[in-house]
């Protein structure tokens, strides 16, 4: 990959968002859509609000937030700290979070922009209140210029000029926290103004037949670094960058920050991976004695901090430092016809006051998502996973890792719905007394 990088290839990702604020520009009339994407109810639905287009999952909320999601917040927080390990997250807003009001609101009976702002700085508050520092991407696009937009207007992703002002804020909240950094390099960063049709725009050329011309123009990156270990090399991993396609390096997130910091910046962000399975797949794959990141910068549409999600992040992180307690282990191979389960016996008792997680290490088919059930004496719990992946191999060897609740007592066994073939080596490990 150049320095300006390419776009990959894959699975389409439509949850993702853009640019300033619905007032900020004389309005400009959109096209006329054709009926084949005006109804709401069917795939492939585009709207307009003046000239800027609008899909349906771009009229979403971030979720509720809950006690239970707090306190393992918390935790997640206070395992991060005794790991030396930084935290910066910029929740990127909705595109309709933007630009809809209640006088332009294409869908009323769906979206209510104030439930849009009041979700979206329940996350903020609840991060600040557990020392995770955040960029509100609200006030971000409030403070663009008014010839600026925070998303573009022909896409779901956000405009160069957002990528900047974010980065600068990163930056900014990274030398307040006095996170160190290692000896500056020398970051050449140099904009350029490029035509970008934008996915939005393709669906309706497809779809209706129109052709927006001219096309909408973006800033997009070039990005040079005098340094040996070169941008992504792996020499240096003080500032790693996880996230979905709006920290990849194709829209030049890690590379404006990269500038901002004067440091080589690692970009393990997942296009079309989701909000989440960048932090995932970064610390599963980790392993005692590589080089350590200091700065965790996580740049997304929706980063997930329910109880379900950290429950999730927590073990996978402090196993990427720590060497957890093995207290039973077992393996299955789901078949390769009939039902495609398999079950693990562990049969533990579990020690009060301590915490436990499970590790699961498939070995065989690439696994992307699976059904997983915890079977114990007060009840089952189920939890999907899913953690896409582009890399290409004969076989693959992939781990993840999932607490059990808090108080739980027992963990009689744990059973999966996966891929055929796969062999499944599950471990039931204790935290340390230093976790959290």
């Amino acid at each position: 990959m150049n320095a300006r990088g390419t776009l990959p290839r894959g699975r389409a990702v439509l949850a993702l968002a853009a640019l300033s604020l619905g007032g900020a520009h004389a309005a400009a009339r959109g096209p006329a859509l054709c009926p084949a994407v005006r109804d709401p109810a069917r795939p492939g639905f585009i709207t307009s609000i003046d000239d800027r287009l609008f899909v349906l999952p771009e009229f979403d909320y971030y979720v509720p937030w809950t006690s239970e999601d707090a306190r393992h917040l918390e935790e997640f927080s206070r395992l991060l700290r005794r790991r030396g390990l930084t935290l910066v997250v910029a929740p990127v807003p909705y595109k309709s979070d933007l630009y809809v009001t209640a006088a332009n609101n294409p869908l009323p009976g769906r979206f209510d922009p104030g439930v849009a702002h009041t979700r979206y700085q329940a996350l903020l508050g609840a991060l600040r209140k557990v020392g995770i520092a955040v960029v509100d991407g609200e006030e971000v696009a409030r403070d663009l210029p008014a010839a600026q937009e925070y998303y573009t207007k022909h896409d779901h992703h956000w405009t160069g000029e957002a990528v900047e002002a974010t980065a600068t804020r990163v930056a900014s909240l990274a030398r307040a926290s006095g996170v160190p950094l290692g000896a500056p390099s020398t970051v050449n960063l140099r904009p350029f103004r490029e035509a970008y049709g934008g996915s939005i725009a393709g669906e309706l050329q497809r779809t209706c037949g129109i052709t927006l011309d001219p096309p909408e123009q973006r800033t997009f990156f070039d990005v040079t670094l005098d340094a040996p270990e070169g941008l992504l090399g792996e020499a240096r991993q003080d500032v790693v960058v996880v996230g979905d396609s709006f920290a990849y390096s194709y829209f030049g997130f890690p590379k404006v920050l990269s500038a901002r910091l004067a440091t080589p910046v690692v970009d393990a962000s997942i296009n079309g991976g989701g909000c989440c399975s960048a932090l995932t797949t970064f610390f599963s794959t980790r392993r005692l004695g590589m080089p350590e990141p200091r700065l965790l910068v996580w740049g997304a549409l929706n980063p997930n901090f329910s109880a379900r999600a950290t429950r999730e992040y927590k073990p996978t992180i402090y196993q990427a430092y720590a060497r957890p307690m093995a207290v039973a282990k077992g393996t299955a191979r789901i078949g390769m016809s009939g039902a495609a389960r398999a079950a693990v016996r562990l049969a533990s008792s579990l020690s009060v006051g301590s915490r436990y997680f499970v590790g699961m290490r498939f070995e065989g088919p690439k696994v992307e998502s699976f059904s997983l059930d915890l079977n114990s004496g007060a009840g089952s719990e189920r939890v999907e996973f899913w953690r896409p992946s582009s890399v290409t191999a004969p076989r693959y060897d992939t781990s993840f890792f999932y607490e059990l609740a808090p108080g739980a007592r027992d963990l009689r066994d744990v059973s999966f719905t996966g891929p055929r073939g796969a062999l499944v080596t599950v471990t039931l490990y204790k935290y340390g007394a230093d976790a959290f």
